[in-house]
């Protein structure tokens, strides 16, 4: 079975035991390193909340976005690192970050690349359903 479940806290497995017909580990907790608040992480949490509420639009149809305190960055990060466009695989890159400046950054700048696929997506399916005739119809702009 695949499940997939939402934790409290981070961890790394250090030793499963396997004696029992379930598992249990031994496991080593860790948190993200202390950072200092920047204008260029301010930047990314602006451009990430954009991001995140554009690519929710996209997939959803919808524009409401849960409420998201400003104030914890981290809490940011694993919002939209964990976000149901990425894949589980890099959803687990980015929970194994300990930066939280790295995870915003990183996450930010693939959800953007992701928005573009859903855009590109969006506009292939309307020529499947169109009359065949690509012209502009195709081209994909950068975003800024």
């Amino acid at each position: 079975m695949d499940i997939l479940t939402r934790g409290e806290k981070r961890f790394v497995i250090r030793q499963l035991f396997e004696d029992k017909p379930y598992l249990q580990a031994s496991v080593t907790y860790f948190e993200d390193q202390p950072e200092d608040i920047d204008d260029d992480i301010t930047d990314f949490v602006k451009k990430g909340l954009q991001v995140l509420n554009e690519l929710t639009r996209l997939m959803t149809g919808q524009d409401d976005s849960e409420p998201v305190d400003l104030d914890d960055i981290e809490q940011l990060s694993f919002l939209i690192a964990g976000h149901q466009g990425f894949s589980a695989e890099e959803q687990q890159t980015f929970l194994e970050m300990t930066s939280t400046r790295v995870r915003l950054e990183k996450s930010t700048r693939a959800m953007a690349t992701l928005i573009e696929r859903v855009k590109l997506t969006e506009k292939i399916k309307s020529v499947i359903n169109g009359n065949g005739h690509l012209g502009e119809s195709l081209k994909v702009h950068d975003s800024p």
